[in-house]
């Protein structure tokens, strides 16, 4: 990766595919059989949309702090700037990966 916008978008398209394969992969062995007819429910989709936007988040951190760690180390001249840079790619990562979901994951 080689600028800022390279990095958010591994963070955002990385963190979204952990965040589908764990949660779907678990909810799919949980359900076994009935695993489809489930999501017909509006109401549970909502709260399993709520569940993997969450998921996400938690993903791009891991992925934000992973990556900023490795350029301090590889890079230490930009160690005092990590914090700054670690801020400017979660945010983005989480607004690009979050786009187009009608969820607040605040709470």
């Amino acid at each position: 990766m080689a600028t800022v916008t390279d990095a958010q978008g591994f963070i955002a398209r990385h963190g979204a595919f952990i965040a589908q394969t764990s949660l779907f992969g678990y909810l799919k062995t949980r359900m076994g059989t009935r695993y489809s007819e489930i999501f017909e429910n509006e109401e549970f989709s909502k709260v399993i949309q709520k569940a993997s936007a969450n998921i996400f988040v938690s993903c791009a951190m891991d992925l934000t702090v992973y990556l900023v760690a490795r350029v301090a180390a590889d890079q230490p001249q930009l160690k005092p700037q990590a914090p700054q840079l670690a801020s400017t790619l979660f945010d983005a990562a989480v607004r690009d990966g979050l786009a187009g979901l009608d969820v607040d994951v605040s709470a």
